[in-house]
């Protein structure tokens, strides 16, 4: 409340001041039905589709098996017994079904919104997933913008986010998600590093390739691949 007045008080006086600047979110509709008018058109589409998999993710608990036995069962774990060591789940070859040895950077992230709301619910913590899902398509039109115009760019990413698996698992409660938005921004950091040499971009695609590694199994073979694949134009770069 204290922050809010503060803010607002702020906002009086710049706008007494005439320094209050209103920043324009959408640019007028004759601009944006010319030149970008197809990337207007492809960004509601997006909206749509963010639309779904909130709905997918938000509206229904976990009733995927693998969702609900494995990646669910996990964020309960690492929920309520973080602070235990160690926890007899890992140990426990009873609930060997929900692979027990499978990396946990995902269920961290779901732990971490029951943490942030005092309670464990499947539904509520789901909600990372359609923010994983708008991250991925940022990554994904950052990338081809780098290279292409921006109605191409954005032409492809809403091609590439309606792709029927992508959409149909993005809201199910799987790591699948987590995983492809960190291997493109592998990826799309290293590829940038290798035009450009900028180093914070190397930066970047270590640190997602890292992110992979402690989101799936195959994450681990993505990430190694990704390592070998930077030591060796490293190699030829420093030679």
């Amino acid at each position: 409340i204290i922050m809010a007045c503060v803010f607002s008080a702020l906002l009086a006086i710049l706008w007494k001041k005439n320094k209050l600047i209103l920043p324009i979110i959408y640019p007028p509709l004759k601009e944006m039905l010319g030149k970008n008018y197809l990337a207007f058109i492809c960004f509601l589409f997006i909206q749509a589709l963010v639309i779904v998999v909130s709905i997918h993710a938000l509206a229904f608990p976990l009733f995927e098996w693998d969702a609900f036995a494995i990646w669910g069962l996990k964020a309960k774990v690492l929920a309520l017994e973080s602070l235990r060591y160690p926890s007899e789940y890992f140990y426990d070859h009873s609930l060997s079904y929900s692979h027990q040895d499978y990396p946990l950077l995902f269920p961290f992230l779901v732990s971490g919104v029951y943490g942030a709301i005092g309670y464990v619910d499947d539904q509520v913590g789901k909600i990372v997933l359609p923010l994983l899902y708008i991250s991925f398509g940022l990554l994904v039109y950052s990338g081809l913008r780098w290279q292409i115009t921006r109605n191409q760019a954005a032409a492809l990413t809403a091609f590439l986010m309606e792709i029927p698996v992508l959409l149909r698992w993005a809201g199910a409660g799987y790591a699948d998600l987590a995983l492809t938005m960190y291997y493109a921004g592998s990826i799309f950091f290293l590829l940038k590093w290798l035009r450009e040499e900028i180093y914070s971009d190397l930066s970047m695609a270590i640190l997602f390739s890292v992110f992979c590694f402690f989101t799936k199994k195959e994450g681990i073979g993505l990430s190694i691949i990704n390592v070998i694949g930077i030591g060796l134009f490293s190699i030829n770069h420093f030679s």
